[in-house]
């Protein structure tokens, strides 16, 4: 990326700021919080996965079929 700026003062801090920024990020991988969550994320997405096995066509619908209540058409 590519930014031109006129003002040397302006240029100095954001580049500065742009450094703060990597830093954080190259930070922040390495952190528990980071690595708390992306557990989480993957235990979630397991989860996901199991229900989505569990809800076989060939086995739900006709548990469906049968247990209508009374807010459903005969």
């Amino acid at each position: 990326m590519e930014l031109d700026l006129n003002d040397l003062e302006l240029a100095k801090e954001t580049l500065n700021m742009c450094r703060q920024v990597v830093t954080n990020l190259r930070e922040g991988t390495k952190s528990d919080l980071v690595q708390r969550l992306t557990d989480k994320v993957r235990r979630m997405q397991d989860r996901t996965e199991e229900l989505e096995k569990s809800f076989d066509r060939l086995i739900l619908r006709p548990v469906i079929l049968r247990t209508r209540c009374d807010l459903c058409p005969a």
